[in-house]
């Protein structure tokens, strides 16, 4: 499937493009290690999946209180399911992942409410 509007599907909701700061937005494609050994020689060997992990990190952008609690509900739990425009394929892929432990910054504190700064949002597969 080509680029339908997003680049991130939490769960069952499109995470909005105007959430994620400019220039933030990053996959990485690693291989998964099964088993590492030395061997009598000293020489280190190590055999790998043939699947690769992924990892997404992005920032959400700058928020008020208005819109936190939109933005917040798509972090509430840890284990998710992501779909994900691959960069490589112009299409999109799914997988399980593992949302790292993060935390919201009060920015500044107004009469109205908090306004919150950037936050680093890292999704690893699992």
């Amino acid at each position: 499937m080509a680029y339908s509007g997003y680049r991130i599907k939490i769960g069952n909701n499109i995470f909005p493009n105007t959430n994620i700061a400019k220039g933030s937005f990053s996959i990485t494609r690693s291989p998964r290690v099964c088993k590492t050994w030395t061997d009598l020689t000293g020489v280190r060997h190590e055999t790998y999946y043939p699947t690769q992990k992924t990892t997404i990190t992005f920032s959400v952008r700058e928020h008020e209180v208005a819109d936190h609690s939109a933005i917040a509900s798509f972090f509430s739990n840890r284990s998710v399911t992501v779909q994900y425009l691959d960069d490589n394929t112009s299409s999109y892929v799914s997988g399980s992942f593992h949302i790292q432990d993060f935390e919201w910054n009060h920015e500044t504190v107004k009469s109205n409410g908090a306004f919150y700064g950037k936050t680093q949002i890292t999704l690893e597969e699992w």
